[in-house]
């Protein structure tokens, strides 16, 4: 998992995102990431010279199945020794994470999950008083952490789900390290209070009037999960009011990360984006 490097926050290292921003799941992932880090654009591999200070990340845009070749990786890698590389993918990519075929030493990470992933990274780490073992894993060291967290310092969430997601839910939370307050019924109320988790299925017209009603306060706390999001339908339930969106499988790690970041960017300045010219990257 990629740390963050301790570095004053009026000059903080940016994220350098490789590759064309297409579609609308990979413009949406770009402008959220602007919310939490600088970023600097590049077109392609061939304007890694031109990069002025050295991020602390790179992402590689993939909006289709092997746009990039292991050529280009090791580019990359030779370009910038030492600085971790994800990928951000699309929902054309599903398919190719099914089965398998991955970039070889990259962790790829789904457009919707990038905020929530990226606010987690950007956390300084906190002391965890469990003694773990050195070959332990990530979820293992994340959970250590949420277990030391006291009970005092977590947050209280407003769940809403149907009866048979709603436990399943609450314990998910739970596991992120927030307190679930369920509701007795699957939508949440207008008032209720905040911030609200709501696993809405398959939301469409009458579940964004809903949420309108919901949100029409001026409210920016409802994170909504949604059985199978895409673009398209992830940006009209943005535009509805939604703070973020999940799908409805999703890890602890993802959902804490999300609550956190939707929460503390209320009234964030984005930070700056600048671009690289040239042209490539992708085959």
């Amino acid at each position: 998992m990629p740390h963050r490097p301790a570095t004053p926050v009026t000059d903080p290292r940016p994220v350098l995102w490789i590759g064309p921003v297409v579609g609308t799941e990979l413009t949406l992932a770009a402008d959220w990431l602007t919310t939490l880090v600088p970023l600097v654009m590049a077109d392609g591999i061939a304007t890694l010279d031109r990069v002025a200070t050295r991020p602390w990340l790179v992402v590689l845009a993939c909006h289709r199945p092997a746009l990039w070749s292991i050529g280009e990786l090791n580019r990359v890698a030779t370009a910038l020794p030492l600085v971790p590389l994800v990928a951000v993918t699309t929902s054309l990519a599903e398919g190719s994470r099914r089965n398998g075929d991955g970039l070889p030493g990259v962790e790829e990470i789904p457009w919707l999950e990038l905020p929530g992933r990226m606010w987690g990274w950007c956390q300084e780490p906190r002391p965890v008083s469990i003694a773990l073992p050195a070959t332990s894993r990530r979820d293992e060291r994340w959970l250590a952490q949420v277990a030391a967290t006291p009970v005092g310092a977590r947050r209280p969430v407003t769940v809403a789900a149907g009866p048979a997601a709603r436990e399943p839910l609450c314990d998910l939370i739970a596991a992120a390290g927030w307190i679930p307050q369920p509701l007795s019924f699957s939508r949440p109320a207008p008032g209720c209070r905040g911030p609200v988790v709501w696993d809405a299925g398959g939301l469409g017209a009458d579940g964004r009037e809903w949420l309108r009603l919901l949100t029409a306060d001026g409210r920016r706390d409802v994170l909504v999960m949604e059985s199978f999001p895409r673009g398209d339908a992830v940006g009209a339930t943005l535009a509805a009011g939604a703070a973020a969106v999940l799908p409805r499988v999703v890890g602890a790690e993802v959902l804490a990360g999300t609550l956190g970041w939707m929460m503390a960017r209320g009234g964030a300045r984005p930070p700056s984006v600048s671009a690289l010219g040239g042209s490539g990257g992708g085959r």
